[in-house]
């Protein structure tokens, strides 16, 4: 099994990119299984219903998960600092990490920019590189108080899917 994580040393980033590596694949009909996951995003969303508009035997599209706690989260955009639900809208992998773990403050999530087709927003976790390096951190010590209960989640999610 080999991951590609379209974020870092790929020349193809961004949910548009992805989706045209997806068109590619699906011409080529490769052999191997290949998952591709998108955010539960504004932008995830719009590329993901493209995929699953395509039937592929090994090619397979799903986005992350949504959940009841994504429901209520503190976002910040044209109408001030509101509590939102997030899901469909700014569900990105880092907001399964522990948000909770070393912060004092609540996380926020800032509403970027405006979909026009979809008629929503779509948002970014503030700070999100902070949540990875707390994440790294607390892998490479074996930190015991890191919760790793959303990760959980959402590899139990994933492999159900596959």
């Amino acid at each position: 099994m080999k991951f590609i994580d379209m974020s870092e040393n790929y020349p193809f980033t961004g949910v548009g990119n992805m989706l045209n590596f997806y068109n590619g694949l699906l011409k080529i009909k490769p052999n191997r299984k290949i998952l591709f996951i998108f955010d539960n995003d504004t932008a995830g969303n719009e590329a993901y219903d493209k995929c699953v508009m395509t039937k592929q035997k090994n090619i397979k599209a799903i986005k992350l998960p949504v959940m009841e706690e994504f429901n209520q989260i503190q976002c910040e955009g044209p109408y001030g600092i509101i509590s939102d639900n997030i899901n469909g809208k700014a569900v990105s992998i880092e907001l399964f990490l522990d948000l909770e773990f070393r912060k004092k403050e609540k996380p926020m999530v800032l509403w970027l920019s405006f979909n026009k087709r979809s008629k929503k927003y779509q948002g970014e976790l503030i700070k999100k590189e902070s949540y990875i390096k707390f994440f790294k951190t607390a892998i490479r010590n074996n930190d015991k108080n890191y919760n790793y209960k959303k990760l959980r989640e959402l590899l139990e999610y994933i492999i159900r899917r596959d």
